[in-house]
């Protein structure tokens, strides 16, 4: 049973990329021309954004499973190893249930790709400019006033309509679960990805919790650069009734070049100051609403006295706005009024890799005191990580990576399983084969036994430990950039 480090035994790696990596200089590979260009032994690429600039290092690199789609784009076949859970041949019908999960998965994949984000300014910030043109010349307070009563008015009115659309929204959930059939006539027939073979990460993992107990996660990206996941996928595909999930939180890098809204490269306050006409109505300031939703994690570390004492700082200057703007947080679970045999379970989240994301809060709901369920709880999730591209640049909103040399990403098509376990009846094989050939003798088990433990083929469980220990250490870096996974 393998716990992912840092998560106090709350999450259960079934089956996760981490283990048994590439590690350059250490795997082998069966085409030597594969071997990729590295910089001292490392991947290496430079992360910038508006306010960071990074060099990520690693000797690591996941490795991706190949998916082969079908020429009519029914059906999906893995070709080379899942890493992480062993060759075909030792867990076949899991093998046919990822492949059939991927299949319905592939079109949530296929629209993250296609989401082309573009700027919109929110409501809040088209208000905010209008009374930004009302007090540039000074105003009254009447006046003032005035202007913001009517945008309270429009403001509750743009809320009953967004809570209109989330009830239909609902309502076409409920219904879709309700009429499973229905829902399947709207799934795409035809696939960009006909005949292709794609390169796919598999990660599977439990969330498992005691009564009374929850688990936060941290904001990451998948993989590294040099990885060139473009999108994920997450599978909710079973949890106890005991457990309460606050959802999945989004969020993007703030776009100094797409963000028309604030400027966060210029260094004003000014224009967050009203001044009346009277003087004797006092100057006040009006701030844009980014700063209304900071949270301590959003922060700036300068800022850390004021949130010792429970003061949440609003920004003095727009280059003080924080690096991130919040893109909300995704229910996981299917609508509650749907009862799909008391779980909250069945919903695909699907986004590209340019938005980190976190688990907002996952808890076991059932009371410490109710001995009748003291057992603990479990969430259960398969994840997909879509491998493409080659360009020696990625841009995105508010990121950029650059030095990324145009070299092959390693799959497990291209090296042999590195689980020791999994290589030990071959090698035995092997051996007893080579004996009788060579002295025409049986080769004692014994013997056998000793030979293959003297030889250097495949990861032990301590070398796996050791190297995942040094993979994790090579994804930490700056705390507004997020991690990376």
């Amino acid at each position: 049973m393998d716990f992912h480090p840092g998560s106090e035994g709350n999450v259960q790696n079934l089956i996760h990329p981490s283990l048994y990596p590439y590690v350059a200089g250490v795997t082998p590979l069966e085409d030597p021309s594969r071997m990729p260009t590295l910089r001292d032994g490392k991947f290496s690429t430079t992360m910038h954004s508006y306010r960071n600039t990074h060099t990520l290092e690693s000797k690591y690199s996941w490795m991706p499973s190949i998916f082969r789609v079908s020429d009519d784009g029914k059906d999906v076949h893995i070709s080379s190893y899942i890493n992480g859970l062993g060759p075909r041949d030792r867990f076949p019908v899991l093998y046919r249930l990822i492949e059939k999960a991927f299949l319905v998965v592939l079109p949530h994949l296929e629209r993250s790709l296609d989401f082309k984000y573009q700027y919109k300014e929110r409501p809040s910030v088209l208000r905010w400019y209008e009374r930004a043109d009302q007090r540039e010349d000074g105003t009254t307070r009447d006046a003032w006033e005035a202007l913001l009563e009517r945008q309270r008015q429009e403001k509750a009115k743009q809320l009953d309509v967004k809570l209109a659309e989330q009830e239909a929204l609902e309502e076409e959930i409920r219904h879709e679960a309700e009429n499973p059939s229905e829902a399947y006539q709207n799934v795409p027939t035809l696939s960009p990805f006909q005949g292709q073979e794609l390169r796919v990460i598999v990660k599977a993992a439990n969330y498992i919790l005691k009564p009374g107990e929850q688990y936060n996660g941290t904001w990451h990206l998948e993989g590294m650069p040099h990885e060139r996941i473009v999108a994920s996928a997450i599978y909710y595909y079973d949890a106890d009734p005991e457990i309460v999930d606050e959802g999945l939180s989004l969020r993007r890098m703030r776009d100094v070049d797409g963000d028309e809204f604030p400027n966060v490269e210029e260094v004003s306050q000014t224009q967050f100051e009203v001044m009346f006409l009277s003087e004797e109505d006092k100057l006040e300031e009006d701030y844009p609403s980014d700063w209304e939703r900071l949270t301590p994690s959003d922060l700036e570390e300068n800022y850390q006295s004021d949130l010792d004492s429970g003061i949440y700082p609003r920004p003095v200057f727009n280059s003080q706005f924080p690096s991130h703007v919040d893109l909300g947080t995704v229910s996981t679970a299917v609508n509650s009024a749907v009862n799909l045999a008391g779980r909250g379970t069945g919903k695909i989240l699907s986004f590209p890799n340019w938005i980190q994301h976190k688990v907002a809060g996952v808890c076991n709901g059932a009371p410490v005191t109710d001995q009748s369920r003291s057992f603990p709880a479990q969430r259960k999730i398969l994840c997909f990580f879509l491998v493409q591209g080659s360009e020696p640049e990625i841009r995105h909103h508010g990121l950029m990576y650059t030095g990324l040399l145009q070299t092959p990403v390693i799959s497990t098509a291209d090296v042999a399983c590195q689980e020791r376990s999994c290589n030990l009846p071959t090698l035995h094989l092997l051996l007893s084969v080579a004996f009788r050939r060579t002295i025409g003798q049986h080769l004692p088990q014994e013997l056998s036994n000793l030979i293959v433990d003297r030889m250097d083929l495949g990861m032990s469980r301590e070398d796996v430990e050791k190297h995942r220990r040094a993979l994790m250490e090579d994804r930490k870096f700056g705390k507004h950039m997020g991690k990376v996974r």
